[in-house]
């Protein structure tokens, strides 16, 4: 008897507690919305129609573990202006801020921010306004701990949030990513659409305290190297250089350009730093760099771009660094960061047209020759060519015309004919 009865009161006790989990399980999926299903080219995984609010609480939702590069898009729609709310990625569902990696910010100063390692910045500022949607493009390198973020208000293009940014401090070892969370502090806002695909990184290099270097054909004339390098932090210190192998010290690069802890972009010339404009430089900014070098005469020109400005010169015939004024070859673009970090990506190199003095070369009866930087592989050679007479004695009368009749060739004119 005793039995039965405490068997029948374990059951009911189970009962109830089961109904309250069906309670709290609606409670929670109440806070879900429906929103806009977004057209996805083959998503590795999609929300679809639903969406997340948040009002002061925090709202999580899973998707498939990230170990690598990935790709996060998504649509948020603030409630009011200068309200107080963030957006971002984690392992395993957000209660806290310091959960989130990578996170894009609502700020109550009207503007959207992202964050960069210990604090939030932005390359530009973007105001938002309430009841707009905003759509959210992440690129997430797992094994560099970073993230570029780009957005997108409705009716307008797409603009570069921050490039290269860093995770934020207490995720900063973080090797897995499988959840998007939400919390607004003030006002409420709506995420949806999110979609979760993979996602190739370009080719780039980040150094934070050590040396990095990547390999290009080697150059033993002149020829143009270009670069973009995006800084982590305001008043760090770093450099991007080329050189002759692998670069494990400053004096192993050549031409350089750097960072410095004033807050401004210079070249060296010789045995110092200098620079022929004034030029700064903000955290989660892309400087796309030009370096015409001239290897012959241990000299190059820098010209710096920031994002979304016009070309700048930076520097005009700047000679190499002293330890290298004699270097025959470059092969090598070495970086290295002792305060902060920065990421070089888009190595591009060219060869100039003519590594001569001359810019023209004309001939009358005589032989002329201009060399150019030693090739030893499949190469691209442009030139323009004028003709002092349309027609020549004994040949056609139009360049683009095909032959008439046999050419002569005038007595007058050198015996050789052309092979």
């Amino acid at each position: 008897m005793n039995f039965k009865f405490k068997l029948s009161k374990r059951l009911a006790i189970l009962k109830a507690a089961l109904a309250g989990s069906v309670v709290l399980a609606l409670a929670c999926e109440s806070t879900r919305a429906t929103g806009p299903n977004a057209p996805n080219t083959s998503p590795a995984f999609d929300l679809g129609t639903s969406c997340l609010s948040s009002t002061g609480a925090w709202q999580n939702d899973s998707f498939p573990s990230q170990t690598g590069p990935f790709e996060a898009q998504f649509d948020v729609t603030p409630s009011q202006a200068n309200m107080a709310g963030v957006v971002g990625l984690s392992n395993g569902p957000a209660a806290a801020y310091g959960a989130l990696a990578g996170i894009v910010a609502f700020e109550q100063t009207g503007v959207i921010e992202a964050r960069n390692g210990g604090a939030y910045a932005a390359a530009v500022a973007l105001p938002y306004s309430a009841g707009t949607t905003y759509h959210f493009r992440l690129d997430v390198n797992l094994a560099s701990h970073t993230y570029d973020i780009y957005v997108t208000p409705a009716g307008a293009a797409e603009q570069l949030l921050g490039s290269a940014f860093a995770f934020r401090t207490e995720q900063a070892a973080v090797s897995v990513l499988n959840d998007l969370g939400l919390y607004a502090g003030v006002g409420s806002a709506t995420a949806c659409n999110l979609t979760i695909t993979a996602w190739t990184p370009p080719l780039s290099l980040t150094s934070a305290g050590a040396w990095q270097n990547g390999s290009f054909l080697s150059q033993t004339g002149s020829f143009e190297a270009q670069f973009d390098v995006t800084p982590r932090q305001a008043n760090m210190a770093g450099v991007v250089g080329l050189s002759n192998g692998p670069a494990a010290a400053y004096s192993a690069l050549a031409g350089i350009v750097a960072f410095e802890p004033t807050g401004v972009i210079d070249a060296r010339n010789g045995g110092a730093y200098s620079a022929a404009a004034t030029i700064p430089y903000r955290a989660g900014t892309t400087y796309h760099f030009r370096l015409d070098v001239n290897i012959s005469a241990h000299a190059y020109d820098i010209y710096v771009t920031p994002a979304g400005a016009s070309e700048q010169l930076l520097g005009s015939n700047f000679a190499f660094r002293t330890e290298q004024a004699t270097a025959s070859v470059l092969n090598n673009l070495g970086l290295y960061a002792s305060v902060g970090g920065e990421t070089v990506s888009n190595l591009a190199i060219s060869f100039t047209s003519l590594s001569s003095s001359f810019t023209s070369l004309s001939s009358a009866g005589a032989w002329q020759n201009g060399s150019i930087a030693s090739q030893a592989g499949a190469f691209e050679t442009k030139f323009d060519v004028t003709p002092a007479r349309r027609t020549w004695p004994g040949w056609w009368a139009s360049p683009t015309a095909p032959p008439q009749r046999t050419p002569t060739w005038p007595a007058s004119w050198p015996s050789s004919r052309p092979a």
